[in-house]
């Protein structure tokens, strides 16, 4: 299930005679996916002194030794939530085992029965989905709700993700209070996602000086449509200082963590000589990019309409370099 998340439009003006068309305009950025289960979940926790085997096998990528250890565990303690949980997380992704998504479903309950918090998060995002379990909406948001009082941060996230299309007010509200929620927990999509909301004034009070800071933190994070984001709103100066020379450099590095729209911005940038250099064939290579990942640009097409054929087989090897690059 996907939210709709899309960002403000702004845009500056260009030099010469292109001066009508809009330099750097706030693409659609991705609405945030909903939240899964971390990489590794948390560790379930042995009894006693004892080294925890079941979550060391897992760290360690030995799957099945984790599954053994881990039913092992539940055959000395039968209300081993933790261990339930960590057996339906490896049912569900598939590691060392066949996946199995009525298995990690059925080890989700008894662990949410038991009492462990990613259990009652990882059955509720089930629920929602109809993984394993008969697809149940609003029973998956009751599951969620009782997460989200224990301050789990991807119920949170999640329950945040489902309000947000509301046009009720209340609902929006709630859904900003949610990934208030998370984003204090550093759950980068929330940082995100709230940070688009105060562009948008959902929920809040419009704000680009606090979508700026939130986007800063999910730039830390890790977030790339953040970095995006946070390149175009530092280089047209909205709700920070206006550098062109930094938010050109911001979207270098999304450009080259392969946004569309990072790409397709950086090429405009290095066409015009603002924020960076004046290099046309680079621009090239750019646009080339983005445009293989579907997104056109008229405008560029003409700016760079005058190049040579010798120019523009170097943006092709730019271009294919980069990709073969990863």
């Amino acid at each position: 299930m996907r939210a709709s998340a899309a960002a403000l439009r702004i845009a500056v003006a260009c030099v010469a005679a292109f001066a009508a068309q809009p330099l750097l305009a706030q693409g659609q950025a991705p609405a945030p996916a909903p939240a899964q289960a971390p990489a590794q979940p948390a560790a379930p926790q042995a009894a006693g002194d004892q080294p925890d085997l079941a979550y060391a096998a897992f760290q360690r990528g030995q799957y099945i030794a984790a599954v053994r250890e881990a039913l092992d565990r539940i055959g000395r303690d039968s209300n081993d939530a933790a261990a339930m949980t960590l057996l339906g997380v490896i049912y569900q992704q598939g590691l060392g085992v066949a996946a199995d998504a009525k298995a990690a479903a059925i080890w989700f309950r008894r662990a949410h029965e038991r009492g462990d918090v990613n259990g009652t998060f990882l059955f509720a995002m089930a629920t929602l989905r109809g993984e394993g379990v008969e697809r149940n909406e609003g029973g998956g948001r009751i599951l969620l709700e009782q997460a989200v009082q224990r301050n789990h941060p991807l119920a949170a996230f999640n329950l945040a993700l489902l309000l947000i299309p509301s046009d009720q007010f209340n609902d929006q509200a709630r859904a900003a209070a949610l990934l208030r929620q998370a984003a204090n927990q550093e759950v980068p999509d929330a940082q995100y996602a709230l940070a688009v909301l105060y562009r948008q004034g959902r929920g809040v009070g419009a704000n680009d000086a606090e979508a700026a800071t939130l986007l800063r933190r999910a730039v830390r994070n890790g977030h790339r449509d953040a970095l995006v984001d946070l390149g175009i709103m530092t280089y047209n100066g909205e709700g920070v200082a206006k550098d062109e020379a930094a938010g050109a450099e911001l979207l270098r590095q999304a450009a080259y963590r392969g946004s569309a729209i990072a790409q397709n911005r950086y090429a405009r940038i290095l066409a015009l000589g603002r924020g960076k250099p004046q290099d046309r064939v680079e621009a090239a290579s750019w646009h080339l990019q983005a445009a293989r990942q579907g997104l056109a640009d008229s405008w560029l097409d003409q700016a760079l309409s005058d190049l040579s054929p010798e120019q523009r087989t170097e943006a092709e090897r730019r271009a294919a370099a980069r990709t073969l690059g990863g």
